[in-house]
């Protein structure tokens, strides 16, 4: 797979799409871009594995079924249940499925992503959207603060 280079822009806000459904990818693909999110949706695991590994997205929503008949066998979630959080830490993941409560901290925990979001609660993924990464925002700012004065000798 080539990467697009137009994507390499220092104002973009990249996203990532690993959805199964057309309609689900259109859907959030509309609300992404209303955010000014840059999006580019997998087409397969290794295709999401690809464009992860060489692009820091800022937002990655995920279908519990992508590519899969449950949970259990999601190749994607659990690569990046696996990925180490340095890797990670920069992207707000966001678990889509069924048998979620929206934004519940401990269900989200369980599956180490960020956020999870029910079906029924797709038409909300924008307000979603927002204050997940206003709240990542927020913890890692400390986090990101203490590495500059490391870096800076100041630490």
């Amino acid at each position: 797979m080539a990467i697009d280079l137009d994507f390499l822009n220092p104002t973009y806000k990249p996203a990532l799409l690993a959805l199964s459904a057309e309609d689900v990818i259109t859907a959030c693909k509309d609300v992404l871009r209303e955010l000014n999110y840059k999006v580019l949706a997998a087409s397969s695991h290794d295709d999401f594995t690809t464009r992860f590994n060489n692009i820091q997205f800022q937002v990655v929503v995920i279908d519990e079924d992508f590519g899969a008949r449950a949970a259990d066998g999601n190749a994607t979630l659990r690569t990046l249940q696996r990925t180490s959080m340095n890797q990670r830490r920069h992207a707000n993941i966001i678990l889509l499925g069924h048998s979620f409560i929206t934004l519940n901290a401990f269900q989200a925990f369980c599956q180490s992503v960020h956020a999870v979001v029910n079906w029924a609660d797709l038409g909300s993924l924008s307000q979603v959207v927002q204050q997940v990464v206003a709240d990542n925002t927020i913890f890692l700012n400390v986090y990101r603060e203490a590495q500059l004065r490391i870096g800076s000798g100041k630490g």
